[in-house]
């Protein structure tokens, strides 16, 4: 059973002027863990936090492992986007810089096919900064961001998949094909694509033991790694 706890205390949304606008951010405590979100308008962070003021003055549990109220856990899956955001602050701790930023592009790399719909979708570039520089990255996640970086993160969070739809293996193979690829759609080498299932395997096992999949979607798919071209680049052949 999920762990719960009526331990909740709410803060003042604070807002963060930049250069390219003003973003609120709520910030509330469950339990000993702090948990922000940042909205591009304030009216949009009062009422967040109305709704979680509401939930408290109710009485109702809140959950440790979303930090929202266990109501709105019952009330929605839980998405691919929030999902791998706890993936990366419960594994963020004797990791090196290099992995978790590796770690950050593959997962990023990942939710670019993993859209319940794209009107409105940020473009290409900004979803990619917002992702790998805020988003996937624990340490960041919680700080002021530009006012394009909060409404592009506003608008993530609501249109990535729930990971039930891992249960359907075409979604599994849209994901394995793209993690395969480089951003402009060539083919990454054999290698890299290994390392990319390796760290989404990972996470799967954890989606696994917390409850949220019976099994790890990859290991109800067959899959290959890409090919390694035999030619050889003349640029990297040292000259006698």
């Amino acid at each position: 059973m999920e762990n719960t706890t009526y331990d909740v205390k709410i803060w003042s949304a604070r807002k963060y002027k930049g250069k390219n606008g003003t973003t609120s951010t709520v910030r509330w405590k469950v339990g000993k863990k702090a948990w922000p979100e940042t909205f591009p308008t304030s009216a949009l962070a009062d009422s967040f936090r109305s709704e979680l003021k509401t939930a408290v003055n109710r009485g109702e549990a809140f959950s440790l492992t979303t930090g929202r109220p266990v109501s709105w856990t019952k009330r929605e899956e839980v998405s691919w986007y929030a999902f791998v955001c706890r993936y990366v602050d419960d594994h963020w701790k004797g990791v090196s810089g290099n992995h978790r930023k590796d770690r950050a592009r593959i997962l990023t790399d990942a939710t670019e096919v993993l859209w319940k719909k794209t009107t409105g979708k940020p473009q290409r570039d900004l979803i990619r900064k917002a992702l790998q520089a805020w988003s996937y990255n624990a340490e960041h996640r919680g700080t002021d961001k530009p006012a394009d970086i909060a409404s592009a993160i506003h608008w993530i969070e609501q249109n990535t998949v729930p990971l039930s739809a891992f249960e359907d293996n075409a979604t599994t193979r849209t994901f394995l094909a793209r993690v395969s690829e480089k951003k402009d759609g060539t083919r990454v080498a054999a290698r890299s694509a290994i390392k990319a299932k390796r760290v989404l395997s990972h996470l799967f096992d954890y989606a696994v033991e917390c409850g949220h999949l019976k099994v790890n979607p990859l290991s109800q798919v067959k899959w290959k790694a890409p090919k390694v071209s035999q030619e050889l680049d003349q640029t990297s052949v040292p000259n006698p």
